[in-house]
């Protein structure tokens, strides 16, 4: 008997073509997120902020995380694995359009309101694309999938910079900075992309796929052994479960790049479940996910 391929589900079908569609959000994530700091680079030599005024701009990528966390893992609930998807995607695009009225705004606030909508798009595509790749295939394999889906993401953080610098520091031929001008092409480029994926999404055919339940979950509870306050606590547990945000730094690179005189790479936001045995968040269980 041959061994199950990395992307096979349990009747043989290849699922390679949606893993590989799954991962190009990890990508799209990893790019944007790289952006932002040459961003902040920008916005301090453009509209003269200093290091403490410019440290906004991560401020209002990680306020647009924080606002859409829980909310996003409920409504990934209710929608579901594609239309979660494709909710995310949209919230991305509007933020990658907002950018060009902002640019003829030209003021702070403005950009600051695209960098927060499209953290909250990307809320919805993390929490939905990292439970959804670990199904995509055998369980003993879900590791692995998980594992090369986020190395598109570590790519992803590689181009977005470079994408960036080309156009936030782009000069004519006097020698004239044009950042101002093109700032918002990038960002409408991930606008345009977006859309595109969001189409491809809506006709893909992904598949209806289910975890086995092993902690018995949806298992109805022994009114003999569970008191009142223990209910409460199961009503308040899950959203204590729902994706909270991590952020990491790499030590070499600084604490925060706002104060920091080089650009780069800085912060990475990845979203988790806090592990409990009893009480699983209802958005990360594929089971849920899909009613």
């Amino acid at each position: 008997m041959s061994k199950p391929g990395i992307f096979t589900s349990a009747e043989g079908r290849s699922l390679a073509v949606p893993f590989i569609l799954v991962s190009s959000l990890f990508f799209l994530w990893g790019f944007c997120n790289g952006m932002i700091d040459v961003m902040d680079k920008h916005f301090q030599k453009e509209l003269h902020l200093t290091l403490a005024q410019s440290a906004w701009v991560q401020f209002a990528h990680y306020l647009g995380y924080f606002l859409m966390a829980m909310p996003a893992g409920w409504l990934a609930s209710k929608l579901g694995y594609k239309g979660g998807i494709i909710a995310g995607l949209l919230m991305v695009a509007v933020g990658g359009f907002w950018f060009i009225p902002a640019t003829k705004i030209a003021t702070f606030p403005a950009f600051l309101l695209g960098v927060c909508v499209i953290a909250s798009g990307l809320t919805f595509l993390e929490t939905v694309a990292n439970p959804y790749s670990t199904v995509l295939g055998p369980k003993q394999f879900a590791a692995t999938r998980i594992n090369l889906a986020q190395s598109c993401n570590g790519i992803g953080w590689i181009f977005g910079p470079i994408a960036g610098g080309m156009f936030f520091y782009g000069q004519d031929a006097t020698g004239k900075s044009t950042g101002s001008a093109t700032l918002w092409i990038p960002y409408a480029g991930v606008g345009v992309v977006v859309l595109i994926l969001s189409v491809v999404f809506f006709f893909c055919k992904l598949p209806d796929l289910k975890s086995d339940d092993e902690f018995h979950l949806d298992d109805e509870p022994d009114p003999a052994t569970h008191s009142g306050q223990h209910e409460v606590a199961n009503a308040v547990e899950p959203m204590l479960s729902s994706p909270l945000l991590i952020v990491a730094r790499t030590p070499s690179l600084g604490w925060n790049s706002a104060f920091s005189d080089a650009d780069g790479i800085g912060v990475h936001v990845v979203p988790v479940q806090l592990y409990n045995p009893n009480v699983a968040s209802p958005a990360l269980r594929p089971e849920t996910a899909m009613k």
